[in-house]
Protein backbone atom coordinates (compact mmCIF):
# COMPACT_ATOMS: atom_id res chain seq x y z
CA UNK A 1 0.00 0.00 0.00
CA UNK A 2 1.40 3.45 -0.35
CA UNK A 3 0.46 6.82 1.29
CA UNK A 4 -1.49 7.46 -1.88
CA UNK A 5 -4.18 5.02 -1.53
CA UNK A 6 -4.47 5.86 2.76
CA UNK A 7 -6.94 8.66 4.11
CA UNK A 8 -5.72 12.47 3.16
CA UNK A 9 -4.13 13.67 6.45
CA UNK A 10 -5.25 17.39 7.15
CA UNK A 11 -1.82 18.41 7.69
CA UNK A 12 -3.28 22.21 6.82
CA UNK A 13 -6.98 21.58 7.81
CA UNK A 14 -8.65 23.05 11.03
CA UNK A 15 -12.54 23.96 9.33
CA UNK A 16 -14.44 20.87 10.35
CA UNK A 17 -17.02 21.12 7.23
CA UNK A 18 -14.05 21.17 4.93
CA UNK A 19 -12.22 18.28 6.17
CA UNK A 20 -15.22 15.62 6.21
CA UNK A 21 -16.57 17.38 2.50
CA UNK A 22 -12.88 16.98 0.88
CA UNK A 23 -12.53 13.25 2.43
CA UNK A 24 -9.78 13.75 4.73
CA UNK A 25 -8.79 11.40 7.99
CA UNK A 26 -10.48 12.48 11.18
CA UNK A 27 -9.77 11.28 14.54
CA UNK A 28 -13.47 11.11 16.25
CA UNK A 29 -14.36 13.43 18.52
CA UNK A 30 -17.65 13.37 18.86
CA UNK A 31 -18.87 11.96 21.67
CA UNK A 32 -17.26 14.87 23.68
CA UNK A 33 -19.25 16.86 21.72
CA UNK A 34 -22.25 15.52 22.42
CA UNK A 35 -21.71 14.77 26.45
CA UNK A 36 -20.49 18.84 26.32
CA UNK A 37 -24.16 19.88 25.11
CA UNK A 38 -26.57 17.35 26.68
CA UNK A 39 -24.57 17.46 30.03
CA UNK A 40 -24.25 21.11 30.65
CA UNK A 41 -23.82 24.99 29.83
CA UNK A 42 -20.90 26.37 30.29
CA UNK A 43 -17.51 25.23 29.86
CA UNK A 44 -13.79 26.52 30.00
CA UNK A 45 -10.83 24.16 28.51
CA UNK A 46 -7.11 24.92 27.96
CA UNK A 47 -5.01 23.14 26.03
CA UNK A 48 -0.96 23.86 24.13
CA UNK A 49 -0.69 25.31 20.82
CA UNK A 50 -1.28 23.28 18.03
CA UNK A 51 -3.11 20.41 19.73
CA UNK A 52 -6.17 20.57 17.53
CA UNK A 53 -8.40 23.19 19.81
CA UNK A 54 -9.81 25.03 16.45
CA UNK A 55 -10.88 22.10 14.88
CA UNK A 56 -12.80 20.92 18.14
CA UNK A 57 -14.63 24.18 18.20
CA UNK A 58 -15.28 24.02 14.29
CA UNK A 59 -16.75 20.36 15.05
CA UNK A 60 -18.99 22.00 17.78
CA UNK A 61 -20.29 24.58 15.28
CA UNK A 62 -21.22 22.07 13.01
CA UNK A 63 -23.16 19.95 15.49
CA UNK A 64 -24.50 22.97 16.79
CA UNK A 65 -26.00 23.91 13.40
CA UNK A 66 -27.64 20.66 13.29
CA UNK A 67 -25.32 19.97 10.53
CA UNK A 68 -26.54 16.09 10.64
CA UNK A 69 -25.23 14.58 7.21
CA UNK A 70 -21.54 15.81 7.67
CA UNK A 71 -20.98 13.69 11.17
CA UNK A 72 -22.12 9.91 8.63
CA UNK A 73 -20.06 6.98 9.71
CA UNK A 74 -19.18 9.03 13.33
CA UNK A 75 -20.02 8.40 16.97
CA UNK A 76 -22.44 11.51 17.18
CA UNK A 77 -24.45 9.99 13.95
CA UNK A 78 -25.55 6.94 15.19
CA UNK A 79 -26.55 9.06 18.95
CA UNK A 80 -29.54 10.17 20.00
CA UNK A 81 -28.50 13.73 19.77
CA UNK A 82 -31.94 15.90 18.23
CA UNK A 83 -29.53 17.79 15.77
CA UNK A 84 -31.74 20.72 16.51
CA UNK A 85 -30.26 24.03 15.55
CA UNK A 86 -28.54 27.03 17.63
CA UNK A 87 -28.04 30.46 16.15
CA UNK A 88 -24.14 30.17 16.62
CA UNK A 89 -21.03 32.65 17.02
CA UNK A 90 -18.04 32.29 16.78
CA UNK A 91 -15.38 34.30 17.73
CA UNK A 92 -11.50 33.65 17.34
CA UNK A 93 -9.79 36.52 19.44
CA UNK A 94 -6.41 35.30 17.92
CA UNK A 95 -7.62 37.28 14.69
CA UNK A 96 -8.46 40.49 16.06
CA UNK A 97 -6.89 43.64 16.15
CA UNK A 98 -5.71 43.78 19.83
CA UNK A 99 -3.32 46.96 20.36
CA UNK A 100 -6.04 48.39 22.92
CA UNK A 101 -9.53 47.74 24.00
CA UNK A 102 -11.14 49.81 21.64
CA UNK A 103 -9.13 48.20 18.88
CA UNK A 104 -10.32 44.57 20.11
CA UNK A 105 -13.72 45.95 20.79
CA UNK A 106 -14.42 47.21 17.58
CA UNK A 107 -12.91 43.71 16.24
CA UNK A 108 -15.29 41.68 18.03
CA UNK A 109 -18.05 43.86 16.82
CA UNK A 110 -17.22 43.50 13.38
CA UNK A 111 -16.93 39.81 13.54
CA UNK A 112 -20.60 40.15 15.20
CA UNK A 113 -21.42 42.06 12.25
CA UNK A 114 -20.48 39.28 9.74
CA UNK A 115 -22.83 37.24 11.86
CA UNK A 116 -25.54 39.48 11.25
CA UNK A 117 -25.14 39.31 7.48
CA UNK A 118 -24.95 35.88 7.46
CA UNK A 119 -28.37 35.00 9.39
CA UNK A 120 -29.89 38.34 7.90
CA UNK A 121 -31.14 39.51 11.25
CA UNK A 122 -32.92 42.68 11.14
CA UNK A 123 -30.87 44.84 13.89
CA UNK A 124 -28.17 47.50 13.29
CA UNK A 125 -25.01 47.49 15.62
CA UNK A 126 -23.42 50.06 17.31
CA UNK A 127 -19.91 48.91 15.48
CA UNK A 128 -18.32 50.35 18.45
CA UNK A 129 -19.03 49.14 21.69
CA UNK A 130 -18.77 45.18 21.39
CA UNK A 131 -21.01 44.29 24.22
CA UNK A 132 -23.70 46.61 23.15
CA UNK A 133 -23.40 44.42 19.73
CA UNK A 134 -23.06 41.38 21.46
CA UNK A 135 -26.72 41.80 23.33
CA UNK A 136 -28.26 42.55 20.51
CA UNK A 137 -27.51 39.52 18.10
CA UNK A 138 -28.01 36.96 20.80
CA UNK A 139 -31.53 38.48 21.38
CA UNK A 140 -32.28 38.51 17.80
CA UNK A 141 -30.70 34.74 17.93
CA UNK A 142 -32.82 33.59 20.18
CA UNK A 143 -36.03 35.33 19.05
CA UNK A 144 -35.29 32.70 15.46
CA UNK A 145 -33.84 29.94 16.97
CA UNK A 146 -34.86 29.93 20.72
CA UNK A 147 -31.08 28.45 21.47
CA UNK A 148 -28.32 30.20 21.42
CA UNK A 149 -24.28 29.08 21.90
CA UNK A 150 -21.18 30.97 22.19
CA UNK A 151 -17.84 29.53 20.81
CA UNK A 152 -14.56 31.71 21.42
CA UNK A 153 -11.62 29.97 20.63
CA UNK A 154 -8.04 31.90 21.86
CA UNK A 155 -9.86 33.52 24.61
CA UNK A 156 -6.59 34.72 26.19
CA UNK A 157 -4.30 35.71 22.77
CA UNK A 158 -5.17 39.43 22.96
CA UNK A 159 -3.32 39.11 26.71
CA UNK A 160 -0.66 36.84 25.63
CA UNK A 161 0.66 39.36 22.85
CA UNK A 162 1.09 41.74 24.98
CA UNK A 163 2.64 40.07 27.94
CA UNK A 164 5.95 42.39 27.21
CA UNK A 165 3.95 45.71 28.10
CA UNK A 166 2.47 44.87 31.75
CA UNK A 167 0.31 48.01 31.70
CA UNK A 168 -1.43 46.83 28.53
CA UNK A 169 -1.91 43.11 29.55
CA UNK A 170 -4.44 44.64 32.00
CA UNK A 171 -6.03 46.94 30.10
CA UNK A 172 -7.02 44.13 27.99
CA UNK A 173 -7.56 41.81 30.45
CA UNK A 174 -9.79 44.26 32.14
CA UNK A 175 -11.63 44.33 28.70
CA UNK A 176 -12.04 40.92 28.42
CA UNK A 177 -13.40 40.49 31.82
CA UNK A 178 -16.18 43.00 31.31
CA UNK A 179 -17.10 41.01 27.92
CA UNK A 180 -17.52 37.78 29.69
CA UNK A 181 -19.17 39.71 32.72
CA UNK A 182 -21.16 40.32 29.75
CA UNK A 183 -22.14 37.01 28.81
CA UNK A 184 -22.66 35.95 32.04
CA UNK A 185 -25.46 38.56 32.15
CA UNK A 186 -26.91 36.75 29.07
CA UNK A 187 -27.36 33.93 30.72
CA UNK A 188 -31.42 33.43 29.67
CA UNK A 189 -30.72 33.99 26.57
CA UNK A 190 -27.22 31.78 25.98
CA UNK A 191 -27.82 28.29 26.25
CA UNK A 192 -24.19 27.17 25.48
CA UNK A 193 -20.92 28.68 25.94
CA UNK A 194 -17.45 26.84 25.03
CA UNK A 195 -14.35 29.05 25.75
CA UNK A 196 -10.83 27.35 25.15
CA UNK A 197 -7.38 28.65 24.67
CA UNK A 198 -3.42 28.19 26.11
CA UNK A 199 -3.76 29.36 29.71
CA UNK A 200 -5.82 30.05 32.36
CA UNK A 201 -6.05 33.27 33.94
CA UNK A 202 -8.48 32.40 36.77
CA UNK A 203 -6.11 33.98 39.30
CA UNK A 204 -6.32 36.98 37.04
CA UNK A 205 -9.99 37.74 37.33
CA UNK A 206 -10.34 37.36 33.36
CA UNK A 207 -12.99 34.59 34.20
CA UNK A 208 -14.82 35.94 37.58
CA UNK A 209 -17.14 37.71 35.65
CA UNK A 210 -18.35 34.05 34.57
CA UNK A 211 -18.34 31.78 38.00
CA UNK A 212 -20.38 29.13 36.18
CA UNK A 213 -17.98 28.07 34.26
CA UNK A 214 -17.17 24.46 34.44
CA UNK A 215 -13.53 24.04 34.06
CA UNK A 216 -12.51 20.62 32.00
CA UNK A 217 -8.61 21.15 31.64
CA UNK A 218 -7.93 18.37 34.11
CA UNK A 219 -10.71 16.55 34.16
CA UNK A 220 -9.61 13.05 33.01
CA UNK A 221 -12.75 12.50 30.83
CA UNK A 222 -11.83 15.67 29.26
CA UNK A 223 -7.78 14.53 28.19
CA UNK A 224 -8.62 12.97 24.76
CA UNK A 225 -10.53 16.34 23.80
CA UNK A 226 -8.05 17.20 21.68
CA UNK A 227 -4.77 15.85 20.58
CA UNK A 228 -4.21 11.90 19.94
CA UNK A 229 -3.85 9.30 22.45
CA UNK A 230 -1.75 6.18 21.84
CA UNK A 231 -5.15 4.09 21.45
CA UNK A 232 -6.30 6.72 18.67
CA UNK A 233 -3.13 6.76 17.06
CA UNK A 234 -3.20 2.63 16.51
CA UNK A 235 -6.63 3.11 15.23
CA UNK A 236 -6.57 5.84 12.93
CA UNK A 237 -2.68 5.76 11.71
CA UNK A 238 -1.51 2.04 11.91
CA UNK A 239 -1.52 1.91 7.75
CA UNK A 240 0.16 5.41 7.23
CA UNK A 241 2.65 4.18 10.09
CA UNK A 242 3.50 0.76 8.22
CA UNK A 243 3.51 2.30 4.98
CA UNK A 244 6.10 5.27 5.84
CA UNK A 245 8.24 2.41 8.04
CA UNK A 246 8.20 -0.01 5.04
CA UNK A 247 9.50 3.17 2.74
CA UNK A 248 12.39 3.95 5.66
CA UNK A 249 12.86 -0.03 5.91
CA UNK A 250 12.62 -0.12 9.34
CA UNK A 251 10.15 -2.09 11.84
CA UNK A 252 6.65 -0.52 12.57
CA UNK A 253 8.17 -0.89 16.10
CA UNK A 254 10.78 2.00 15.13
CA UNK A 255 8.84 4.05 13.37
CA UNK A 256 6.34 4.42 16.11
CA UNK A 257 9.53 4.73 18.89
CA UNK A 258 10.30 7.48 16.96
CA UNK A 259 6.88 9.38 16.21
CA UNK A 260 6.92 9.24 20.38
CA UNK A 261 10.12 10.66 20.50
CA UNK A 262 9.88 13.70 18.62
CA UNK A 263 6.57 13.91 20.26
CA UNK A 264 7.99 13.66 23.85
CA UNK A 265 5.22 10.93 23.72
CA UNK A 266 4.67 8.39 27.17
CA UNK A 267 3.76 4.75 26.89
CA UNK A 268 0.32 4.47 28.27
CA UNK A 269 -2.92 4.41 26.43
CA UNK A 270 -3.35 7.67 27.51
CA UNK A 271 -0.26 9.56 26.44
CA UNK A 272 -0.68 11.78 23.84
CA UNK A 273 1.47 9.72 21.17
Amino acid sequence: MTLQNLPRLPLDISTFKALREENYLYVDKTQHAYNLITGGRRFFLSRPRRFGKSLLISMLKEVLLGEHDLFQGLWIHQSDYNWRPHGVITLDLSSFNTLSPDSLSRSISERLSEIVDLYKLDITLDKVDAIIDLRKVVLALHERFGRVALLIDEYDSPVLRRLGDRAQAEELGDSLHSFFSAIKGLDEYINFVFIIGVSSFAKAGIFSGMNNLQVLTLREACSDMCGYTGTEIEAYFAKHIETWANKASISYAEQRKKIKEWYNGGISNHSRL
